[in-house]
Parts: C-alpha cells; structure tokens; sequence
C-alpha cells in the first residue's frame, strides 16, 4: 500500500505526490430531506441550483446496485432541531487506487488539477 504523508492542514497526500484511497463515493440523501432542508438557515441562501435525485445520473446508477440513500430521522419535532443520518458501508483496506482529485488543498492555498 502507498504510503501517505498527513500535511499541516489536515489533508493527506501519498509520499510520491499523489494521492491514494481505499475508496472514493458520494452520499445520498432522500428528496424529501432535501427539500426540507433546503427551507433552514443557512441553506436558504444556497444559489446553487439543486439537482434532484430524479435527475442526478450517479445516483440512479449507484441504486442499480444497492441503496445508495442515507437513512436519517429527526432529532426533535422539526428539521431545525437537525437530524441523526446513517449509512454502512463495506470498504477493503487492502484496495490500493490512485486517485486524481479536481483541486488539492495544500498549505493555506489550493491547487487547481
């Protein structure tokens, strides 16, 4: 296994310049969450477009083979109160992939790939 090097900033870097993981993915969250979340501070001033779960291509392929959706419930009786979310997944330590990030954080600047 390639072996890493943990920077000041907390990111971590393989000894050769690269990067290397066991595992690269995304999460998903339920439409329903989505929305709602979507009508709590600070998220009311998101001006990203939001791509719905209907539309979002890596997620209509990741449920091709599993259920990709974190499962969460409330915390108290509304969303402000936040939520407990959960997921399990299965990583092998012994997977070995270089990886090619679109930016690097190193040091106090980034770094555009």
């Amino acid at each position: 296994m390639a072996k890493t090097t943990l920077l000041s900033n907390g990111t971590i870097v393989g000894t050769d310049g690269t990067t290397h993981a066991s595992h690269v993915g995304q999460l998903f969250f339920d439409q329903n969450l989505i929305d709602h979340v979507e009508l709590v501070q600070p998220y009311t001033r998101n001006t990203q477009p939001i791509t719905l779960n209907k539309d979002d291509w890596f997620l209509q392929e990741e449920a091709k083979g599993m259920d990709p959706i974190v499962k969460y419930r409330l915390l108290g009786d509304s969303w402000e109160d936040g939520i407990f979310a959960w997921i399990a997944l299965g990583i092998d330590p012994a997977v070995d992939k270089k990886i090619i990030p679109a930016a690097v954080k190193i040091g106090e600047g980034g770094v555009a790939r």
